[in-house]
């Protein structure tokens, strides 16, 4: 698949799709994301609102990105990286070798490993041509040693580790180690290379986890600490090789999980003995101070949270040098030392130090304290750090980097994609959202809300985030979708008690107070998940069997006025997540298998006035979770991979007038909850972290077939044929 990047929304009105024939696909790359679910979006004429259960948003970065050892902004110019970088090393000209499980930089196609110039973009020339996951990297000289879980590297058999020239990136063909299993780290001194990692035979030889080879032909020498377990990372200092990983036993000792290896004897230092009560992933030396990373919460005879300072001389006490690292599910991968006033690291942690640094902080060399003007979260972990000149280089899991906390909430401009001040800070889960004027309200499953207690429902203000004192529906339980219309706001969701009347799971409540309508009440007798509005007719779905007091499985028809339930009867054999209304058509989708007196598994097109089934049939494979329309185009999101004939992981445009799924393929890689157009723009909310080839995680901005005339020239658009 090719790819042009075109940095001004301008270039592309050259473009011209028919709306039944979508021939390229494009996503608007200059829109934050976030780093969890979006369930709910909304929007008014200037700002989107989003809601799920997130805690960050921040510009698109791509998985790896400079960041300036400064101020900790990215650097302005650098090409985004789609999968994951593992390892990172400097070039010794200010750019970078970088590893991991990546596909592409910038717009070029490259898997696994490469050179990243000064300027931030890709070496074109460099191209090694690995056909598997590289995790550990060294430059020596000429030589750049990669390690990993590959089996040939420029066409050449060269299992988990070669060696290739620094400027073209050819093999080092007289280099062949021959190893069995992955390599994790690499350091080399010009005669030998030490290797660790997860293999059992290396160098022509019997060695376990640890070896050291011959730089000018791959062979062992005769060094063999033999650690029991695998080694993640080692450095060397004089003649020591202080190794960390997953062992207990080393070089003839006792050491668990971080041991000191003499490089002439391969015996470990049995009084240099730290003993970490967890593994360590990394270890950096800096003059005669380790610093050590890993999942350990005690080193050195000490209390550490997952990062610690240790001596490399005497018996390997801790320092003071603690940045006290936090989070639910927290460890330390990488460290990086710029000098020895300033130290980075990176991981999967929330605070350091008592402040807010999501899995990125800078801290301290002498206590550890985290520096307050540096301040660059990510949306999810950091894998690996390294320094070149002036600035760090930040990869990982993560494809946003600098960007700013919100939870479960957030708002963003139209224009620029950038979030805004509004924080609401729900304080659970976000399922629904609808703008109407200057309120936005929210349903899903918090209790407190724009500072005030709020149960499931809220009004808040669309400028300052702050909850409306006189409007509190105070629902008993979850508030699964709110939809307004003019005066009235109806909610549905699990609740069986809402706006000070008992209501079961379906209300109208007034946009004064939010009291629950006295007269209005049709009664399901089971969750309501959506409400779609038609003229005058509301369209209900969920999960309820009987609704105003009449029979209907998952689906039906209410007049709006007086709430009664019509004739109009689907009788769904399973739940009705998502309706859609087009003209004479009511678009449906959920988890049923029966709908309309026809056979249609989670989708289906219904008669708006007999409610049977038409002959339209695009059979997905699991739950439809929402839908759009679109001409004749049905946009479907959800948890299939298998829609209209054809395989579509989460999202597909369908065709309206046939059962096929159109040519245009997203390819979002997890699941699917909110489709919504607006204006000429199609958003998508969900739990994937990649959509139409680029990193744009949980929440994108797509672009609708008709190409319309630029609205605004900072949009930037990548577009996809």
């Amino acid at each position: 698949m090719s790819a042009r990047i075109f940095l001004q929304i301008a270039l592309l009105v050259s473009f011209v799709l028919a709306p039944a024939c979508v021939l390229a696909q494009t996503v608007n790359t200059s829109m934050w994301v976030t780093d969890g679910n979006v369930n709910a979006v909304a929007c008014s004429s200037t700002t989107m609102y989003i809601g799920g259960k997130f805690t960050y948003v921040g510009p698109c970065t791509g998985n790896a990105a400079p960041v300036n050892w400064t101020t900790g902004d990215v650097v302005s110019t650098y090409q985004k990286v789609n999968g994951r970088v593992m390892t990172s090393i400097a070039d010794g000209y200010g750019g970078w070798y970088i590893g991991g499980n990546f596909t592409k930089i910038g717009s070029t196609s490259v898997s696994y490993v490469a050179h990243i110039k000064a300027n931030g973009t890709l070496d074109p020339t460099w191209s090694p041509k690995v056909d598997g996951v590289v995790l550990a990297l060294s430059l020596y000289g000429q030589r750049v040693y990669l390690g990993g879980n590959f089996t040939t590297v420029g066409g050449v058999s060269r299992p988990y580790l070669a060696a290739v020239d620094s400027a073209t990136g050819k093999l080092v063909t007289t280099f062949n180690a021959n190893a069995n299993g992955a390599v994790n780290a690499l350091i080399s001194t010009g005669t030998v290379v030490y290797v660790a990692g997860s293999f059992t035979s290396i160098g022509q030889d019997g060695r376990n986890y640890l070896a050291s080879l011959y730089t000018a032909t791959g062979d062992a020498t005769l060094w063999n600490p033999a650690p029991d377990g695998p080694v993640n990372s080692f450095a060397l200092v004089g003649n020591q090789l202080f190794i960390g990983g997953g062992f207990q036993n080393v070089g003839g000792g006792a050491h668990q999980y971080i041991a000191a290896i003499n490089t002439s004897t391969g015996k470990g230092n049995d009084y240099w003995n730290p003993g970490a009560n967890g593994a360590i992933t990394q270890i950096v030396a800096s003059g005669t101070t380790l610093f050590v990373a890993g999942n350990f919460t005690r080193i050195g005879y000490t209390a550490r949270n997952w990062v610690a300072a240790i001596n490399s001389f005497g018996q390997g006490i801790a320092t003071y040098w603690n940045p006290n690292v936090e989070g639910d599910f927290g460890c330390v991968n990488a460290i990086a030392v710029f000098n020895d006033a300033n130290i980075y690291i990176g991981g999967n942690f929330t605070k350091v130090g008592g402040l807010d640094r999501h899995n990125l902080a800078m801290v301290d060399g002498t206590n550890g304290t985290p520096k307050a003007t540096w301040v660059a979260h990510t949306n999810g972990e950091v894998q690996s750090l390294s320094v070149s000149y002036n600035s760090i280089y930040v990869g990982g899991l993560c494809t946003s980097i600098d960007g700013q906390l919100r939870t479960n909430a957030a708002a963003m401009t139209l224009t620029s994609g950038a979030v805004t001040a509004w924080e609401p800070k729900p304080d659970n889960v976000v399922n629904t959202l609808a703008v109407s004027g200057q309120t936005v309200y929210a349903g899903g499953e918090f209790h407190g809300i724009g500072g005030l207690v709020r149960n499931h429902i809220a009004a808040v203000d669309a400028v300052s985030g702050k909850a409306k004192t006189e409007w509190n529906p105070n629902a008993n339980n979850i508030v699964k979708t709110v939809v307004v219309s003019g005066s009235n706001i109806y909610a549905g969701g699990a609740f069986t008690n809402i706006g000070g009347q008992s209501r079961y799971y379906i209300a109208l409540l007034d946009n004064a107070l939010g009291k629950a309508s006295t007269t209005w009440n049709p009664i399901a007798d089971s969750t309501v998940n959506c409400i779609t509005l038609s003229g005058s007719t509301m369209y209900v779905g969920g999960q309820f069997a009987k609704i105003g007091g009449v029979v209907r499985n998952r689906i039906a028809a209410l007049n709006i006025s007086t709430a009664k339930t019509t004739s109009w009867d689907p009788n769904a054999k399973g739940w009705v997540h998502a309706i859609a209304v087009a003209d004479s058509t009511v678009y449906v989708g959920g988890g049923f298998t029966s709908i309309g007196g026809q056979t249609r598994n989670r989708i289906a097109a219904l008669s708006a006035s007999t409610g049977l089934a038409t002959s339209w049939n695009p059979n997905a494979n699991m739950d439809v979770n929402s839908l759009a329309v679109w001409g004749s185009t049905v946009y479907a999101g959800g948890k299939f991979y298998k829609i209209g004939g054809q395989t579509r992981n989460y999202f597909a445009a369908l065709d309206a007038t046939t059962n096929n799924a159109r040519s245009w393929n997203p390819k979002a890689d997890g699941e699917v909850f909110k489709v919504m157009i607006v204006g000429e723009r199609l958003y998508v909310g969900g739990a994937f972290k990649s959509i139409v080839g680029e990193p744009q995680s949980y929440i994108a901005q797509l672009r609708l077939p008709a190409l319309p005339t630029p609205k605004n020239a900072a949009e930037t658009w990548a577009v996809y044929d």
